[in-house]
């Protein structure tokens, strides 16, 4: 919360300075925290782009995120890998488990096996969402590709459910 209210009261100091629009997205991509805010107040997805482009490109990780959601929701799902493995690859847990959607059907080609892999690496990282994704993978089991396994289930229910995780502690019990 604390800096959402940083973020616009710089903002709004910016725009105080009237300074020319461009001036302000050329700041913005200067500072991540300015950029990320710029995009709820502006809600244009080419000038989110720009800064989610310009904070990747200076490894913030953040908004390399918000960047491959953004390849996602405009469907360049290359494009999406390409970004969301960076943000897996250093360790951010939701790049890891947005990875891991993307292979698990939002592309082309889905491939199980690397979706639980990822979700698995994002679970490590204490993502709760990815670990109640592993655990619902085991639970159900797919066909030639993953066998049922309550055990391991209930293992990965049972850590979404420490994390947090609304469904994760029902689960859970329904793996006794």
């Amino acid at each position: 919360m604390k800096k959402i209210i940083f973020t616009i009261l710089i903002f709004l100091a910016i725009l105080d300075a009237k300074e020319s629009q461009q001036s302000i997205f050329e700041i913005a991509a200067e500072d991540n925290t300015i950029g990320l805010g710029l995009l709820h107040l502006y809600n244009d997805k080419v000038k989110a782009k720009f800064l989610f482009e310009r904070s990747c490109e200076s490894n913030y990780m953040l908004g390399c995120l918000n960047l491959g959601e953004l390849y996602i929701k405009n469907k360049e799902y290359d494009k999406a890998k390409e970004i969301l493995e960076k943000t897996c690859n250093s360790d951010l847990p939701k790049g890891c488990y947005e990875l891991g959607k993307l292979h698990l059907g939002s592309s082309k080609e889905s491939n199980i096996i690397k979706s639980l892999y990822f979700f698995k690496k994002s679970c490590s990282l204490e993502y709760a969402d990815a670990c109640f994704a592993t655990g619902a993978t085991y639970y159900q089991g797919i066909p030639n590709q993953v066998a049922v396994n309550f055990k391991l289930a209930k293992e990965f229910f049972n850590k979404s459910c420490s994390l947090g995780h609304k469904f994760g502690c029902e689960y859970e019990k329904k793996c006794e």
